[in-house]
Parts: C-alpha cells; structure tokens; sequence
C-alpha cells in the first residue's frame, strides 16, 4: 500500500518540522531523480517519514549518522549500494559490473 503525498498545505505540526528539516537536505543531494512534486509534497522515503514524524526523526537523524561516519571510500560505498539495489529489485549483477567507477 503507498501512502498519500502530503502536500506541505496540509501538513500537521507535528510534521511540519520535520518537512523543513529534510527539504533542503533532500533537494541538494537527490538532484538526480524526482523527489518532490511541484506542490512540495515529498515522494520516496520521505513522504514515509512524514507520515510519522517521530520515526521519520528518528531515521533521518541515523541516515545523517551513517552518511557522516562513513568507514567505505565512496568507491566501495557506490558498489555496495548498487550491489544491495541489484538484488532488492531482482536485476541481472551483469548490470551493476557494468558500471564504470
């Protein structure tokens, strides 16, 4: 089942805080693929997050963790990424040996 984009007119607040926290985050790094419909209602995990503000705190403060304490040069952390997106959506691992680094 999806949730419903919540468009930020609607937004509680409760979510509303957290909406602002993740927006800027969101537009900056994610340029690549759509992210926000052009209401600003958030799409992906996102608009997950939102749905329950208290849990989507919560996995927005470890993303932040996990991506500022990184162990893996980017390199290795691009290929594991690919590597985990590859088997999660059943994609032939010739795909991700494809990939030029």
């Amino acid at each position: 089942m999806r949730l419903p984009p919540l468009a930020p007119s609607s937004l509680t607040p409760r979510q509303r805080p957290l909406y602002d926290a993740m927006r800027a985050g969101v537009a900056a790094r994610y340029d690549l693929f759509t992210t926000m419909r052009e209401d600003g209602a958030m799409l992906g995990p996102w608009n997950a997050w939102l749905h329950q503000p208290e849990v989507g705190t919560a996995f927005r403060g470890a993303t932040q963790a996990m991506t500022a304490f990184r162990i893996l040069p980017d390199a290795v952390r691009q290929v594991a990424i690919l590597a985990v997106g590859a088997l999660r959506r059943r994609l032939p691992l010739q795909l991700l040996f494809s990939f030029q680094m």
